[in-house]
């Protein structure tokens, strides 16, 4: 009888610990990771839209934290549907208890719909940062001029019209195409006790909506995946043909030496920066692997079809519903992702950030009152002596200009002096 009631204590504390973990990761851990990307998401936005005059990917690089802002801004109340009664005693609460049931409806007929759209948004409009910049270095690899770079030519306007033109389309598809998921649930009352249940229509279960989730898969990673993968070898391949046709340039000039020079330094700056794309690029696909992929792999529709055999309802299995709630906490992690990408490898988001939050202007006065304590106090110009002034001689104008040129150089050699 001890053994028994042992074995039994056993599994009660460890169904408890499960409730418990649950409870604790859809009420604080997630809602926590939605507000972190949201803000990073926003930061991001605020960046990126000071930098659309520089290239029209910058739009599409927009285009995608706001996307990502809204499903993180939408996923916030979703974990307020999961609360064990058996574990917190608020659970029983009439006011809480009205506030999951609104929390159920929400997740199920309205979240579903945006999350979903948002996805897809986000997955296409990484498609299109990375087919515009294969266009680009295209074009640029087709033009010789050294202004071709930039995007100060006169259809610069009508570029970024172009880009929210397509932008725009991608959004409006997205809603457009999960469309149908709107009319896949419904809700029924069970008993007298006012207990709702989210249940399938017959929409739902129609063999319409399943070929329907059969082209949603297709569409949001099979494609996908195949054109980001074509697309950065492509890009790959541009900037290594790139390199060596540089590299054969400056050895034509290594005959002057400081020719020579510039070349070196010019090409270390140049495999700096094709390795940071190249990076960028691998990035910008191993956060769709990471995020979306493992994510869409646990969908509940998408198990019949790979065992047609299997009849039970595999999303009340205690396993795989970990494993969804695992891949949820995933998905909302990889939305903060771009930010750090774009912070350590775009120049100029970075010095925008910089600028927005005024550490430029405070690292400039620091180090304008660091050279004035270092180079100011020690180093100054001669002055006259007694006997001259006595004898009213001056210092000669000519020796003490070029004497203050050359302290000039020796503050500018010795003393960091901040940039301007």
């Amino acid at each position: 009888m001890d053994l028994e009631s042992a074995g039994r204590n056993r599994t009660c504390d460890n169904e408890f610990y499960k409730l418990q973990w649950t409870t604790h990761t859809n009420q604080v851990v997630i809602p926590t990771i939605c507000v972190f990307g949201l803000i990073l998401n926003v930061i991001a936005t605020l960046v990126l839209k000071k930098l659309l005059s520089i290239n029209d990917a910058y739009l599409y690089m927009m285009a995608l934290s706001v996307t990502d802002a809204i499903n993180l801004f939408f996923h916030m109340p979703s974990g307020m549907a999961v609360c064990s009664k058996e574990v917190f005693s608020y659970c029983k609460n009439d006011i809480y208890v009205q506030m999951r049931r609104f929390s159920m409806l929400y997740q199920s007929q309205f979240l579903l719909y945006v999350s979903n759209s948002c996805e897809m948004a986000g997955v296409w409009l990484t498609v299109l940062v990375s087919l515009e910049r294969y266009i680009t270095m295209r074009k640029n690899r087709q033009k010789t001029s050294s202004n071709s770079g930039r995007n100060n030519s006169p259809g610069n306007g009508l570029c970024k019209k172009r880009a929210l033109f397509y932008v725009i389309l991608v959004w409006v598809v997205s809603l457009g195409f999960n469309l149908p998921r709107l009319f896949s649930t419904k809700w029924e009352k069970l008993g007298k006790n006012d207990k709702v249940s989210v249940k399938t229509t017959e929409f739902g279960a129609s063999n319409f909506f399943r070929y329907y989730q059969i082209t949603h898969s297709i569409f949001m990673i099979i494609i996908p995946l195949i054109f980001l993968s074509i697309i950065n070898l492509a890009l790959i391949h541009f900037v290594r043909t790139a390199a060596q046709r540089r590299e054969k340039v400056l050895q034509i000039h290594d005959e002057d030496k400081k020719e020579s020079k510039l070349g070196v330094s010019s090409t270390q700056k140049l495999r700096a920066a094709q390795q940071k794309l190249t990076i960028l690029l691998i990035l910008v696909v191993s956060t769709l692997l990471v995020g979306q992929v493992p994510h869409s792999l646990t969908y509940s529709s998408i198990y019949p079809y790979l065992d047609p055999n299997h009849c039970s309802d595999i999303s009340k299995d205690p396993l795989y519903q970990k494993l969804r709630l695992i891949m949820q906490i995933n998905l909302l992690i990889s939305y903060s992702y771009n930010f750090f990408l774009y912070l350590g490898l775009n120049k100029h988001f970075k010095d925008q950030l910089l600028t927005m939050f005024r550490v430029k202007d405070w690292a400039h006065k620091r180090g304008s009152m660091f050279n004035f304590y270092c180079c100011g106090a020690d180093i100054n110009l001669p002055k006259r002596t007694s006997a001259s002034q006595e004898n009213g001689d001056t210092v000669n104008h000519a020796q003490t200009s070029s004497t203050s040129l050359l302290l000039n150089k020796v503050k500018q050699t010795h003393c960091k002096l901040p940039r301007t």
